[in-house]
């Protein structure tokens, strides 16, 4: 998502861990995000303790600069598409 506008930049489903020769739907996905604006991101925020060592290593590759915030900040930009998702395909928790 581009924060400044936030507008969704790709809805792709891709596992957080891939092997490291596998990076091509990173790299997918900052080509879309390049699309938007004819240009790279300048900054990539990543949740503290998310798991995207993949994406921040592919982002730095491309000079990105990768801040790491608590998720609450980012809440603002993403949850009305968390919701949208957890709506569409489930929110990922097991039905007691």
């Amino acid at each position: 998502m581009d924060a400044a506008s936030c507008f969704l930049l790709a809805s792709d489903l891709f596992p957080l861990r891939m092997p490291d020769a596998d990076q091509l739907p990173i790299r997918r996905l900052l080509t879309q995000a390049k699309r938007h604006k004819q240009q790279l991101p300048k900054t990539l925020f990543v949740p503290k303790g998310d798991d995207a060592e993949i994406l921040v290593d592919e982002s730095l590759r491309q000079k990105i600069h990768v801040v790491s915030v608590p998720e609450s900040e980012l809440l603002i930009f993403i949850d009305d598409a968390r919701q949208g998702f957890a709506e569409r395909f489930g929110d990922g928790r097991e039905d007691a």
